[in-house]
């Protein structure tokens, strides 16, 4: 269960020419942004050799996205959460008794997100700063390598 934090701010100082002379001004820009995701596999070993178990999995992931920016008098939000089917195929190599090494590729086939969209101006209507999508897509384009060390009690 991966989970990644982000926050950036940057603050700028800058001069502009203006009616009357040079203006100064401060402009302030952040980011914040959070991710995580929860899977799930079950897997099916073709055989066991002592050295080496083949298997194919299917796997599910909930995950959930948060990203926040704003720059001055505007802010930028967005959530995302939703369901990521994938197929498994890996190959468990055992080293001894205890210590395995575990190569796979999760082939993602289908994901499921909702996506909230939210952009606070105070120059727009409320209605017209948010944005609701359902998103479907099969086959989606990410694919992963995954090598994990396991050691058995």
């Amino acid at each position: 269960m991966p989970l990644k934090f982000d926050q950036n701010s940057i603050k700028e100082i800058f001069t502009t020419e203006g009616e009357y002379g040079p203006i100064q001004g401060l402009k302030s820009e952040f980011t914040h942004s959070f991710k995580s995701a929860c899977r799930y596999q079950v897997n099916y070993h073709f055989f066991r050799y002592k050295f080496m178990m083949p298997y194919a999995g299917l796997s599910s992931r909930f995950f959930y996205e948060f990203y926040r920016e704003g720059i001055s008098f505007s802010v930028y939000k967005e959530h995302s959460c939703g369901l990521l089917f994938a197929i498994v195929p890996g190959v468990v190599f055992n080293i001894n008794e205890k210590i395995s090494v575990d190569l796979n590729v999760p082939v993602d086939i289908y994901n499921i997100e909702i996506n909230y969209e939210r952009k606070r101006d105070e120059y727009r209507p409320y209605h017209k700063n948010t944005t609701l999508k359902y998103i479907e897509e099969f086959k989606p384009e990410t694919i992963n390598i995954r090598f994990g060390i396991c050691y058995r009690l």
